[in-house]
């Protein structure tokens, strides 16, 4: 048996950090059976915490993609307890050199991912020699999109520069809440709407802060 917390867990709700489970017993139960007795389980094993690689993928945010996390009140006040809420924010090309910018907000809203992933990844370096398969085309996706996204005169984002930005928000069930208000596990649309986002535009100035 195991007794899963925080399914969040990068993803892994299966079993994620903090699962606490037993050792595998072996009874055999019912009329025939022969055993009247209770199954005594003890849970006397966790699964053990793992370093997040961050929204970089890096272990710690980069120049282009940051980490906003906060503790939200609209969902400790549903369920009793601490519950985390993650935006992963990509930056826009020139946002250092341009401190008076501001900037529209996209999400791209996919499901759980511990890193920036909009649908491919975000990385400074190109693909090796010994790359091959689905390894060589996800790191070529990725840094392409690096490539594209700081290029000054680039075709594909010039002129379209906005805070491109991923939403973590999961359930003490599951990893992902679908990020609607719900009777089941409380008002993630309300606190990713009134909570995290507003958050971001002020730390990252977009044009709704």
């Amino acid at each position: 048996v195991s007794c899963v917390s925080d399914a969040g867990g990068d993803g892994a709700y299966g079993s994620p950090p903090g699962t606490l489970y037993s050792d595998v017993v072996s009874a055999v139960l019912g009329q025939d059976g022969g055993w009247s007795g209770p199954v005594a389980l003890e849970l006397t094993h966790e699964v053990a915490a793992v370093r997040s690689p961050g929204c970089s993928g890096k272990g710690n945010d980069t120049d282009y993609i940051k980490t906003v996390s906060i503790h939200s009140t609209l969902l400790e006040r549903f369920w009793g307890t601490r519950m985390k809420l993650e935006a992963c924010v990509l930056l826009p090309f020139g946002f250092h050199e341009r401190p008076s910018a501001r900037y529209p907000l996209l999400i791209a809203h996919g499901h759980y991912s511990a890193i920036f992933n909009p649908g491919g990844r975000f990385d400074d370096t190109p693909p090796s020699a010994n790359l091959s398969g689905y390894d060589r085309v996800d790191q070529q996706y990725a840094y392409w999109l690096y490539s594209n996204w700081t290029s000054k005169d680039g075709p594909f984002f010039r002129g379209a520069r906005a805070l491109v930005v991923t939403l973590n928000h999961p359930t003490p069930f599951f990893d992902d809440s679908y990020a609607v208000d719900s009777a089941n596990v409380g008002p993630y649309g309300s606190a990713i709407l009134k909570e995290l986002l507003p958050l971001v535009e002020k730390r990252y100035r977009g044009i709704g802060a």
